[in-house]
């Protein structure tokens, strides 16, 4: 019995150990996370004044929230406004943090999201087509990620060449027509890119009935509500 009781002794020590130390990392969790989502009006028009700083996640949820912020950040209107300078800065701190990310997580695919974002605003083409091809092979069938890779590959126009990138692009769109949560951005995407329409419409033609007739009621959903705005402008 005697054996017993410290065996359970021993147990509870080891779990209240766990305990404190999962408390102690609460507060740092909370204040990571209430580092992103930040506005990007503010965060481009301070940077030069205020660089953008990522302190370490000390999770993987937390770092992939980082990630993306990153990509949000990178893809805004007013990574547009604010080209030059202001841009670059931003880049170049996302593109610090992804890789800070990849030395002990090396397998994370938003990581590799954001260094393509980053290449493209830096001017690094090739690096951004290699960095987005990496991020398909490690999460070939997460719908967030597929969705985020096909915005920034519209935003830079890589998507035209019938090349590796182009195939890789082409399964994140079935991804995405297959995902309820996301079908709605490859909606908004077939209705900006007019000149890609046929490319995916072509891939839609490919997947089964279901995801036709959904596809098909979220362009119809998309269209009445355009149709609704204008008339209420007008």
């Amino acid at each position: 019995m005697r054996g017993v009781s410290v065996a359970r002794a021993a147990l509870l020590a080891g779990c209240l150990a766990l305990f404190v130390a999962a408390a102690a990392r609460i507060p740092a969790e909370l204040d990571l996370m209430a580092q992103t989502g930040r506005d990007p009006a503010l965060v481009y028009l301070r940077v030069d004044a205020a660089p953008l700083v990522f302190a370490p996640a000390p999770s993987v949820r937390a770092q992939r929230a980082q990630m993306a912020d990153c990509d949000d950040l990178m893809v805004s209107v007013f990574a547009q406004l604010r080209r030059g300078a202001p841009a670059e800065k931003v880049a170049a701190a996302c593109l610090a943090r992804a890789e800070a990310i990849l030395q002990t997580s090396p397998s994370s695919s938003a990581a590799h999201l954001v260094r393509a974002g980053a290449f493209r605003t830096l001017g690094q083409p090739q690096d951004m087509v290699d960095s987005l091809l990496l991020s398909h092979r490690l999460a070939r069938h997460e719908g967030w990620l597929a969705a985020r890779r096909l915005r920034l590959a519209f935003a830079a126009g890589e998507v035209s060449a019938l090349t590796a990138l182009r195939q890789a692009l082409g399964a994140d769109v079935a991804v995405v027509l297959s995902s309820e949560a996301y079908l709605p951005q490859l909606v908004q995407m077939y209705r900006r890119n007019v000149d890609q329409r046929q490319w995916i419409t072509d891939i839609v033609g490919a997947a089964d009935q279901a995801d036709q007739r959904r596809f098909l009621k979220g362009l119809r959903k998309a269209a009445a509500e355009a149709n609704n705005n204008a008339e209420a402008g007008s």
